[in-house]
């Protein structure tokens, strides 16, 4: 099938709104073909049918996810690395025009972030805005969205992969309160007080190559070379090296392991000292509306747990219940966020 009798179908069943299984597979069947390659006009037609379709087969979001990201990020170069202009085309393919992407935008939003090696940092912040925007209209946050929260806050990005931001840390307050009280997701609440915490506590421990970085070995790999022109190049001057490679090479990765080390025990210890600042937006944040909620009580009964005692700029400013539930004490550098 051409690419322009593809587009006539996805047209067909654009205006019919309906996917069946059928459809699915013989979609599935050219586009994943041998050699196909998904153009952006053929990934925007998809994103469309999505949007106007009311009835699909289960079949058709595994599908949907699965073409778009091969378009964006694993036929990209280097493959697995988004770029600025394809993550500037889908937040235009999604969110143009004030729209807010769907269950089936939203679940392609996590999926791109789980399966790119890299995407820019405003792909993350799209997809933080995205969940606001379906919370505030639906009243609740759902599975799909507490997925797209989680990993738009880990995802490595063009920022340099940092910590949870303070900004990042508002749009999650702002969600919190406009779910308070609702029929929320379970993982919500716990996912909500680890992740306020780990703005105050953690360092991200994760340090990927960047795009650039990974463009250009894999530019080295495909360059024809001889191993003579490569060894001569790599140990130029390194009279040491050729006298007992092994040992030279394992002395290198000693000293870097251990400055590494330093280097990471330095940043969590310094992250896990809750500066004043920090204690003060903290405590005026979970203020703000008046309302001291039950996310708000998890995050006190974690910091209680990771960094007793209380600090005085929090304890200060709330009138704290005490705790009514044990609150894990795996977290941060030494459990992780769930």
């Amino acid at each position: 099938m051409s690419s322009s009798n593809l587009m006539s179908v996805i047209q067909s069943m654009a205006e019919r709104r309906r996917i069946e299984a059928g459809d699915v597979s013989d979609l599935r069947r050219v586009m994943f073909g041998d050699d196909f390659q998904i153009s952006a006009d053929e990934a925007q037609a998809l994103i469309g049918l999505d949007e106007v379709t009311i009835d699909s087969a289960p079949e058709w979001r595994a599908f949907y996810l699965e073409a778009v990201t091969d378009h964006l990020v694993r036929q990209q170069r280097p493959a697995g690395y988004m770029d600025e202009a394809g993550a500037d085309w889908l937040m235009a393919a999604l969110g143009g025009d004030g729209r807010t992407p769907g269950q089936n935008g939203l679940a392609l939003l996590v999926h791109i972030l789980d399966q790119a090696n890299q995407v820019p940092y405003g792909l993350v912040r799209f997809s933080l805005d995205a969940v606001k925007a379906s919370v505030l209209r639906d009243g609740c946050v759902k599975a799909d969205e507490v997925a797209l929260v989680r990993a738009a806050l880990y995802a490595p990005s063009g920022d340099g992969n940092i910590a949870i931001t303070r900004n990042e840390a508002e749009v999650l307050f702002d969600i919190n309160d406009a779910c308070r009280g609702a029929d929320n997701d379970p993982a919500w609440i716990e996912f909500f007080s680890k992740a306020l915490v780990a703005s105050v506590m953690t360092v991200s421990g994760y340090r990927g190559l960047s795009r650039e970085e990974a463009l250009r070995r894999q530019v080295w790999l495909e360059t024809p070379e001889t191993l003579g022109g490569f060894f001569s190049r790599m140990f130029t001057g390194a009279a040491e090296v050729w006298r007992n490679p092994g040992e030279a090479m394992r002395d290198d990765r000693e000293v870097l392991f251990v400055a590494n080390n330093i280097e990471d025990e330095a940043a969590y210890a310094a992250a896990e000292h809750i500066e004043p600042q920090e204690a003060d937006w903290l405590a005026a944040r979970m203020k703000r509306d008046g309302v001291f909620d039950e996310g708000e009580q998890r995050v006190v009964d974690f910091l209680r747990e990771e960094a007793p005692p209380l600090h005085p700029e929090i304890q200060a400013k709330l009138d704290l219940p005490k705790p009514t539930s044990a609150a894990s004490k795996q977290f941060g550098r030494r459990g992780g966020l769930a």
